[in-house]
């Protein structure tokens, strides 16, 4: 949980979601699934759980860098 919202990976459908601090919006800002989520400050760090240990980066409005 963050000021941004909550970021999550769904375990039934694949992706890395977003949902706002009132539970009403979701957002979808990766299609892959992941295995490890970090969140620091407007940034998403992860790892997916098919490319190993890799770190890689997305802004939390969906943006890769």
């Amino acid at each position: 949980m963050t000021p941004h919202g909550f970021f999550y990976n769904d375990g039934r459908v694949s992706g890395l979601y977003r949902m706002d601090l009132s539970g009403i919006s979701k957002t979808n800002l990766l299609p892959d699934s992941c295995k490890r989520i970090n969140v620091c400050g407007e940034w998403i760090f992860f790892s997916s759980s098919h490319d190993g240990d890799d770190l890689f980066l997305v802004r939390i409005d969906g943006e890769m860098l």
